[in-house]
């Protein structure tokens, strides 16, 4: 329970901020624990903070993170949850790559995708081009946000993430429908 009352907590407050959303993680499933139950716990909770989060005009978001990074966890969740006021933060992480393809797993969440969390645009690991072309045609609409290091030349490094976003941008729509 004291979960949930900090789940409220973070929704008065974000409302009080003119915050349209809160990030929430499942995270870690513990050893020994069936994930798909787990994954209905979490549902649960999410349901818990889902009316509070209407009311309040919050968003509360479940990011695919730590062991929710399997989208089969996070999908159980939220479709558990199933309220309007509950969706998912996209994570771009390597393990939603399947057969060079990110295509399966944003198909699959692109319902409840509300923030696109990024990390390296110009890391050629992740198929970041695939993803905006996927977003552009959806017509995504939601928040975006990134994590790099801040290692460095912090203010090299950004000019390098904003250029790579903005030619990973409009080469996505720009891009012919497939």
């Amino acid at each position: 329970m004291e979960h949930i009352k900090a789940g409220w907590q973070a929704i008065h407050l974000a409302h009080d901020l003119g915050a349209p959303r809160i990030r929430v993680f499942g995270n870690d499933i513990p050893e020994g624990s069936d994930p798909d139950v787990v994954a209905v716990q979490v549902g649960k909770a999410l349901r818990a903070l889902a009316p509070e989060a209407e009311r309040h005009g919050v968003d509360v978001l479940l990011e695919l993170h730590g062991d929710f990074n399997d989208w089969r966890l996070t999908r159980e969740a939220v479709r558990f949850a199933n309220h309007r006021a509950v969706g998912v933060v996209y994570n771009c992480d390597n393990r939603d790559v399947i057969q060079g393809s990110v295509a399966t797993v944003f198909h699959e969440m692109k319902a409840w995708i509300r923030h696109v969390h990024f990390h390296d645009l110009r890391d050629t690991a992740y198929p970041y081009a695939e993803l905006f072309r996927l977003l552009a045609a959806d017509g995504y609409s939601g928040f975006l946000s990134m994590e790099v290091s801040m290692e460095g030349d912090v203010a090299h490094n950004l000019h390098e993430q904003a250029e790579a976003f903005y030619r990973l941008k409009a080469q996505a729509e720009t891009a012919q429908p497939a």
